[in-house]
Formats: structure tokens, sequence, C-alpha cells
């Protein structure tokens, strides 16, 4: 089951065993950041979140940079994705390019790195891992193609801002997620005529989900994150947008995902995730402890 709710309010110090990405929208309302009675599990989605809140700086940054670093110091999965998103220090592409790693993060930040051999060298590597993991070969082809819509729509709306793409792997389980620290949604889409109306970042991903809607120079509409929804709809999918202070979440359930709009304590960016479970909604819980 997604949770809708979060874990804690900020005023106690019993936090969530495993933190999600609202758990995350949680610590950014607080001023103070709660101690924990004992060491936390993260979701990849909260992980990109977490990283993305600490490298875009504010009064918590300090603060919370050292809690992450005592919760999760000693995953190296987290340890990338903020070397990456506060350092500038790419991750280390894996020694055998044609592996099958368990876990993996691509930096984005030009052209290249959504459409050079390195790229579509990664999306091999999560095709192979996809297959080690249960899923069919053209299921694992379906999901890298919705990994590439995703993050090639972050490339496009990132505005130069750092970003990258992750995913995590387990037995029928993926998750995986893409993110900038960028302009943002609704800049990005301001920046074309057709769409300069639109007042909010809650109309900005909602253009984006259900009007197609793109900031290319030429294009009047994108494919977009149709391909991510025929990938996830039948396979108890779960998608989460969120940028500026607006979040997008959608369920899937047989051949339909079913959405739920919110607002959130504002972040920049644009963070999207993805989780996905072959039998069962198992794969929106998948954490990075091992990673």
């Amino acid at each position: 089951m997604v949770k809708q709710a979060p874990s804690f309010d900020g005023s106690s110090l019993d936090m969530p065993p495993v933190f999600c990405p609202i758990d995350i929208d949680a610590l950014r309302r607080v001023e103070v950041v709660p101690s924990l009675q004992e060491t936390p599990t993260i979701t990849l989605a909260a992980a990109v979140e977490l990283a993305c809140t600490i490298a875009a700086g504010g009064a918590q940054r300090a603060a919370l940079a050292t809690a992450a670093t005592r919760w999760f110091g000693k995953t190296e999965l987290w340890r990338k994705m903020t070397a990456w998103l506060i350092d500038g220090v790419r991750p280390t592409r894996p020694i055998d390019e044609t592996s099958a790693p368990l876990s993996e993060l691509w930096p984005i930040e030009n052209e290249e790195d959504v459409a050079g051999t390195g790229w579509r060298l990664f999306q091999d590597r999560f095709r192979r891992t996809a297959t080690r993991h249960g899923f069919s070969s053209s299921l694992g082809a379906a999901l890298s193609r919705a990994l590439a819509e995703m993050a090639d729509n972050i490339y496009q709306h990132a505005g130069g801002g750092r970003g990258l793409a992750v995913f995590h792997f387990a037995e029928k389980l993926v998750s995986w997620g893409v993110a900038d620290l960028g302009q943002g949604v609704l800049r990005s889409l301001q920046s074309s005529a057709r769409w300069i109306h639109l007042e909010n970042a809650s109309d900005a991903l909602k253009a984006v989900w259900y009007g197609a809607a793109t900031s290319r120079q030429g294009a009047t509409s994108g494919d977009g994150f149709r391909q991510v929804e025929r990938s996830l709809a039948a396979l108890n999918g779960h998608l989460r947008f969120r940028t500026g202070d607006a979040v997008l979440e959608l369920a899937g359930s047989g051949a339909t995902l079913t959405p739920t709009a919110r607002t959130n304590p504002p972040l920049v960016g644009l963070q999207v995730a993805a989780t996905c479970a072959l039998g069962g909604p198992r794969g929106n819980l998948l954490t990075i402890r091992n990673a």
C-alpha cells in the first residue's frame, strides 16, 4: 500500500522505520530535525528527494545533511547521490559496462548524458538487471524506455541544473527515479507561448501528464510520460512527480493509473519516482538498505 499520511508530525521522536517521500515532505516542514531511536531505512524515491532537499540548501541543510549521513551514510547509493548533487562528483562507471548491477546512479548534466553511448549502456544494464530479477526481456525493455522518457524530460526541464537517473532492483521488484535541481516544470513550460498561461506548479504537472505539455522548441506536444503510463499501469505501479510546491501521485491497478494531487513544502527542480512489482504492490516499499 502507498503511504497516504506522514509517519510523524515533526514534534515526536517516534520517526518511521522506513522513510517514504511523504516523510521527507514532513521533514521539510519542521525547524528542528528530530532525533531517532533506531536507524531507519529509506525508499529510493525518498532518498532522491532528501538528497535534493539537502543539495538545494536552506536553513535546514546542515542539520539534515548531518542526520542523513548518520542514518544512511553506510549506503553506497546514498553516498553517490549526495556526492553528485551536492559536490558535483560524478560516480565511477562500472568496470564491466556489460554487467547487471543491483543498483546504479547515472549523472545528468548535458545532452550527451541522455543521448550518448554511456547512456545507452546504462539502459542496457537496467534491462539486463531486470531480466535477472524476474522481469521478461520485453517488459524490461518497456521499463527501460519509460526510464529514458523520464530522464529526457528531466534534461529538457532542468534548464542547466544538475540531475540524475537511478535504479534499484530486488526479485520481481524495481524502483527508479530521475531528478534535477533546475528551474522546475512551471518555469520551463512558461518559456513556450502555448503554456505561458500556467499559473502554478500544480497546473504545470497536470499539463505535462494530461496535456503532453513540452517546452521543446518547435514541438506542440510531447509523448512525455505516455510510455511510463503504458509500462506501469498493469504492474501495480506507483508514480510520484513533484516540482515547486506540487505533488502528483498515480497508483496503478489493472489497466489504469489513479491520480492524487497535493501540495507540499517547495523544492527546486523536478523529481520523478516509479516503483512496480510483479504479482503485488510491494515495490512501493523497496528500500536501498543494501544498495
